[in-house]
């Protein structure tokens, strides 16, 4: 960490600018210190700009579809994991159905 020299201007970065920092760490997945050294800004400035946005709007946020509690996002998983199992379900049913409907086809016992 570098320290401001005696005399030296503290550095100023309007809000949007935070935003679009944070929102390349949340939504975009870039860790928080490659991000900082591509802004080429300190590290714990902007880890500390992502505690102030996820204190603000309670949760992460992808800039689409507003906030998302960590909470919230586990119950979404959980409701797509189960679909995803319904969903495998119905698709092997599926198969075995044709598999019997494709023997009688060929066997000619189809009434």
């Amino acid at each position: 960490m570098t320290k401001r020299k005696e005399g030296q201007k503290r550095r100023k970065f309007t809000d949007e600018f935070k935003q679009d920092a944070v929102r390349m760490v949340l939504s975009e997945g870039v860790p928080l210190k490659k991000a900082a050294e591509n802004l080429g800004i300190d590290r714990s400035n902007l880890g500390r700009w992502k505690k102030e946005h996820l204190e603000a709007f309670g949760g992460l946020s992808n800039g689409l579809e507003g906030s998302i509690t960590p909470k919230e996002m586990d119950v979404e998983i959980r409701d797509l994991r189960k679909q995803l199992r319904e969903s495998e379900m119905q698709r092997e049913i599926l198969k075995k159905a044709l598999a019997i409907f494709s023997r009688e086809s060929d066997s000619g016992t189809i009434s």
